[in-house]
Order: structure tokens, then sequence, then C-alpha cells
């Protein structure tokens, strides 16, 4: 199945997530295992792509299951879904973050984040002191709940600058 889903990977979407994990794989590696077993997690910024990868996994497990002569069988344990953003709460979010403003770096504090970039071959720009504007930062595709609850209540999502920029995404 794993040769099938790499594959896979060259057909689908550019926004799309699939990671797996052997949960059984066997006792023995030149003993097929009566049973195996893979835990998949598919996930997409829109929902009806994700949807659609899963089909499209679920066809590769099947298909693997015919050219070995053996069944496939899966459950759907949980569902990631993508955050539903809400343009009146992020207005309101960014409306505080207008007024309250970028923190107050210290020199000390400026001084080491231009350091660790120096460190990392990085630009030397330091800590943020500008607020970025509502829609100025690409969509992330974090793997977390906030999503799930967005469908479900109103949601905004705040986000502090605390990271040292161009140390996690270069």
């Amino acid at each position: 199945m794993d040769a099938g889903a790499a594959y896979l990977r060259q057909q689908l979407h550019p926004t799309y997530r699939m990671h797996r994990v052997i949960t059984n794989g066997g006792v023995q590696p030149n003993v097929i295992p009566d049973l195996a077993e893979a835990w998949w997690w598919v996930r997409d910024a829109n929902m009806p792509d994700a949807k659609e990868t899963f089909e499209k996994l679920v066809n590769v497990g099947k298909g693997a299951a015919l050219m070995t002569g053996t069944s496939v069988d899966y459950h759907i344990v949980a569902a990631g879904w993508p955050q539903l953003g809400m343009k009146a709460i992020a207005e309101a979010i960014q409306g505080n973050i207008d007024k309250v403003g970028m923190p107050r770096w210290s020199e000390e504090e400026q001084r080491f984040a231009r350091e660790l970039q120096k460190s990392a071959g990085r630009p030397e720009v330091g800590l943020k002191t500008a607020v970025t504007p509502l829609g100025g930062r690409p969509q992330s595709y974090a793997s977390n709940d906030n999503g799930d609850v967005s469908w479900s209540v109103p949601a905004g999502l705040l986000a502090f600058p605390s990271i040292v920029p161009g140390i996690a995404h270069p």
C-alpha cells in the first residue's frame, strides 16, 4: 500500500497532507503477517479535497489487497476539519491587535534574535516590530483541532509574534 500511496502523492493537490504510521507490521521480517495495520491521516485546507484524497487512498488499499490476494478493512476514527474562517471575528481580532500594537522588544531581545538568525544563515532582521495586516500572511496548514471547533461554534485565531523570523520557516 505504501508504494501505491507514494505514487498517489504525485496526483494530489499541492495543499493536501497524507501521513501514516504502521501500528502492526508483523512479528518477524521474513514472515508475511496474518494481519497488518496502518493508521493514515489525510488532510487538506479544502475539505472536499481531503475527502477526495481519502477516497483515493482507500482505493489504493483495495488495489494492494487485490494484488496480494488479501482483504482490506478500514475504520474512520476521527476527522480533522480545516478552520472555518469568519471575517467578522477576524476583523474584531485585528482591530484589537492594531490598537495594542506589537510588543516593545528590548535591545537584548533584538540582539539575541539577530544572532540566532546569523547562526542559522538567515537574514539578520531581528524581531518584527510592525503589525501584520489582516490577510497579510499565508494560510497555515498545521495539524490541530481548532478547525473542528470552528465548524461547531464561531471561532477566531489570535497568534502572538513570539517566533524569531526565518528560524522555523525558511
